[in-house]
């Protein structure tokens, strides 16, 4: 089903989300085009909370369909634009990636975005506030290898994506997230985690990503990282 004569849906966030990159991954993956208007999460216009009540970024806008949720928006666009299919037919590949995209949403956003990206970028670059070293110390030491260990597990020798033979929302998310370990200021150790780190750098080369990325001017971020509170050193 395409969308509706004259109607261009929108996308509310902003590009740097990984939640919101998600979704403009998606669906640039579906070659579907959109709007995209900037806002930060917790803003509290009306315009926005009637289609996002707690504030929650991505939310999505086609006519007078309103939805919140990257989950819930890449689920509606897949079933209104199957032509391009980024959730798995075969059924073991679909629970695995509906679990990749639930981990990521969760465990990898708590550690990735929300304390590491927090601390490391968005803190110390625009709250100018430095950022809590022993907490990166710590989450660097405890949090993440374990997450890595994870994605390595997940990762198949002989496969290009995480839920069988084509991309999907598996890699979408993935991807996605991973970003935020790299917006503060680290790399995956190729030593310790080699298919992890292979993985990421193709996905960031191929497919959706290029474009989301530029919507995004990544590697922005840099310009915040060339300061005196240098962050502990990567995993």
């Amino acid at each position: 089903m395409a969308f509706k004569k004259g109607i261009k849906p929108t996308l509310y966030g902003v590009p740097q989300s990984p939640f919101v990159r998600k979704v403009r991954s998606f669906m640039h993956a579906k070659q579907l085009p959109f709007n995209i208007i900037p806002i930060m999460p917790g803003d509290s216009r009306k315009t926005f909370r009637r289609m996002s009540p707690f504030g929650k970024i991505p939310a999505y806008r086609e006519g007078s369909l309103r939805l919140c949720d990257s989950s819930v928006i890449c689920a509606y666009l897949e079933r209104c634009h199957p032509e391009t299919p980024l959730f798995p037919k075969d059924n073991r590949n679909y629970a695995h990636a509906l679990w990749v995209e639930e981990y990521c949403d969760t465990v990898v956003s708590k550690i990735m975005t929300f304390r590491l990206m927090y601390q490391c970028f968005l803190k110390p670059a625009f709250r100018k506030i430095p950022p809590d070293k022993e907490l990166i110390e710590e989450t660097l030491k405890e949090d993440v290898p374990p997450i890595l260990n994870h994605i390595e597990d997940f990762i198949m020798n002989d496969q290009e994506f995480l839920a069988g033979p084509e991309l999907s929302i598996a890699d979408i998310s993935m991807t996605a997230h991973m970003l935020s370990y790299i917006y503060s200021g680290h790399e995956i150790n190729a030593d310790k985690w080699p298919k992890t780190s292979q993985y990421i750098d193709k996905m960031l080369e191929t497919g959706p990503f290029p474009k989301a990325l530029r919507e995004e001017n990544y590697p922005y971020y840099q310009v915040f990282l060339d300061k005196s509170w240098d962050v502990p050193d990567t995993v």
